[in-house]
């Protein structure tokens, strides 16, 4: 026989005429052959994020396997199956086992010495090594990169991507702000001081720390800087009419430029009294032309740079500066009446003793005298000097001979007084 079990040998002899046939027995037995269970030659015990496996050796020919996963079997240096090589990629317990698929001839047995893995635990019963492999959860998981650049130099009302970090089994990342005594993931959009960090939930596979324990990176300060209003004065005056710093009759205005996010001037807010025109310089006589207008403002430092920034308008998250405008002084619109002049037939023309009259009354402004307009008192053209019969005086205008009509020259409501000249009219 060439199985393990108790046998009988049976020694016959058939006999002959003088002898008698005989038999003799005797019981045997083979005995099974010890298989050593599979030894565990090497094990990852916890997660990396990268394939975790176990190695077994083990007499290829004598065992089934059962494994739920990925395996690969090994070789000796002559070629021949002499192992099993079993993969995870998470935390978890995985069983692997061997069954003896000759139990009749075999037997198995424990090896003499363990092999000193802790993360592997077996059992031996009917012939069958049940090898359980743990993989714990790494408990060392952490934010291993940030940067917050894209943090830098922000502006209200200016988008902005969220910084960009690692930890170290990669998964998933969260960005928190806090801003309002609280952390959230909620950007903030408004002018001020926050902070910000990088944080990595805790799995099935990783923590920081403690089970269940999150990893939360290192705060960050940062800075969304207030937007930029400029605010730029207007306004027009007629000559005579004093400067006034709060408006008064003239007609000031002031134009905005540097709104974000579709805000308008809604948004500013106006103290009592509002703003206080100034002149860049006060001349000492406020003639027709254009001047540099401000408004009250200090000087202050913003971000690096020095602005004028004006007194009596604030906003929320904007800094409001002003640039120079302009103050335009018009020319004041008078009439004036010129006064009849009467000459004699042969005498110079003259207009120098005509008077002037300026309408409205007191049209002229207090400090300036009627000499000021510079008046030209002349006849653009002086009359032909010829003799006139009663009657051509007429034609003699409309026939181009006077440039303009007499009324030109003597007021309304007023007589042309002749004196008799001889053959004269």
């Amino acid at each position: 026989p060439r199985n393990a079990g108790t046998y009988m040998l049976r020694a016959y002899y058939p006999g002959t005429e003088e002898i008698s046939s005989a038999n003799a027995y005797l019981l045997f037995v083979v005995t099974q052959a010890t298989v050593s269970r599979p030894k565990v030659e090497s094990s990852d015990p916890t997660f990396t994020g990268e394939r975790l496996s176990t190695r077994f050796t083990y007499n290829f020919t004598l065992f089934d396997v059962v494994y739920d996963g990925v395996s690969q079997t090994t070789t000796d240096g002559d070629g021949r199956n002499n192992g099993l090589i079993v993969y995870q990629t998470d935390r978890g317990d995985y069983t692997v086992t061997f069954r003896l698929n000759d139990t009749r001839n075999y037997m198995l047995v424990d090896l003499d010495e363990t092999e000193g893995i802790d993360s592997v635990r077996y059992d031996l019963a009917n012939n069958v090594a049940t090898f359980v492999w743990s993989v714990a959860a790494a408990s060392d998981h952490a934010v291993t990169r940030f940067d917050a650049s894209v943090l830098e130099a922000l502006v209200y009302g200016q988008d902005y991507a969220a910084p960009e970090a690692e930890a170290t089994y990669g998964g998933e990342i969260v960005i928190e702000y806090f801003a309002d005594g609280v952390w959230s993931t909620r950007k903030p959009v408004a002018a001020g001081n926050y902070k910000v960090r990088a944080v990595s939930p805790a799995t099935n596979n990783y923590y920081a720390g403690t089970e269940g324990t999150r990893a939360v990176g290192e705060e960050f300060d940062f800075e969304i800087r207030r937007a930029r209003i400029t605010v730029t004065p207007s306004a027009t005056a007629v000559y005579g009419t004093a400067f006034d710093p709060v408006g008064g009759s003239q007609q000031y205005a002031l134009g905005f430029a540097g709104f974000v996010a579709g805000e308008t001037e809604s948004v500013l807010r106006y103290a009592d009294g509002g703003v206080t025109y100034r002149l860049v310089e006060t001349p000492e006589k406020l003639n027709a032309g254009s001047y540099a207008l401000t408004l009250a403002s200090t000087k202050q430092t913003l971000y690096g740079t020095e602005y004028d920034v004006v007194t009596g308008i604030t906003a929320d998250n904007y800094d409001v500066v002003v640039a120079t405008g302009e103050f335009t002084v018009t020319k004041k619109q008078i009439s004036v009446l010129i006064g009849s002049v009467n000459a004699v037939y042969g005498d110079p023309f003259s207009l120098a003793s005509a008077q002037i009259t300026v309408y409205p009354e007191g049209g002229i402004v207090a400090g300036d005298e009627i000499a000021d307009l510079r008046i030209a008192r002349a006849v653009r053209r002086a009359c032909e000097q010829r003799k006139l019969r009663r009657g051509q005086l007429h034609d003699a205008h409309r026939g181009g001979l006077f440039e303009r009509k007499l009324r030109s020259y003597l007021p309304r409501n007023r007589r042309v007084h002749r004196e008799p000249v001889a053959n004269q009219r």
